[in-house]
């Protein structure tokens, strides 16, 4: 197995999730670019030549439907021998990508990997696909879906984390 290093890290401005917001202007594909862009200028070669783009995407409908890594690889001028993946593993897609990334690289099938996650609520608001799962009622409810905000608070109480605790936390992973 190959040794795995996350070679560096790049993300957006983040947006008011609203139409008039300051990134509204660009499509998720554009902005995508943007960090591709940034990425050959600080890391050369691994960022202009990866062997795949891996891309976790919650609402792939809209502006970040279809195939948004193939669509964001075109947008970049990534080569044609780069593959191309959509992920959706709902709030953790980005982290899915990234933990797909180093499985490609650890067991050998790419030696380089440009990896995470899109969401553009100013273009594609959170649950704007719709999905009958969101309402669906014949499950049982313990299989329904849960807001994340409430299944995150759930979470915290039955571990006993704090909300002072998680804020904190939130805090150093923003300063970082």
């Amino acid at each position: 197995m190959n040794d795995v290093f996350l070679y560096d890290a790049l993300r957006t401005p983040r947006g008011k999730a609203r139409a008039d917001g300051g990134l509204a202007a660009l499509t998720p594909p554009e902005l995508v670019g943007v960090l591709v862009d940034g990425l050959r200028d600080r890391c050369g070669e691994a960022a202009a030549d990866p062997g795949a783009l891996l891309l976790g995407c919650v609402t792939q409908a809209g502006a970040q439907g279809g195939h948004l890594a193939l669509t964001a690889k075109l947008e970049s001028g990534l080569p044609d021998s780069c593959a191309a993946q959509t992920l959706n593993n709902y709030c953790s897609s980005g982290l899915s990508a990234i933990g797909h990334a180093v499985a490609m690289i650890a067991s050998g099938q790419e030696r380089a990997v440009l990896a995470g996650g899109v969401e553009m609520m100013s273009r594609v608001p959170f649950l704007s696909d719709r999905a009958d799962y969101y309402t669906a009622t014949d499950l049982p409810p313990h299989q329904r879906f849960l807001p994340p905000v409430l299944a995150a608070d759930r979470l915290a109480q039955a571990e006993g984390i704090t909300r002072a605790e998680l804020d904190a936390c939130a805090l150093t992973s923003q300063q970082r």
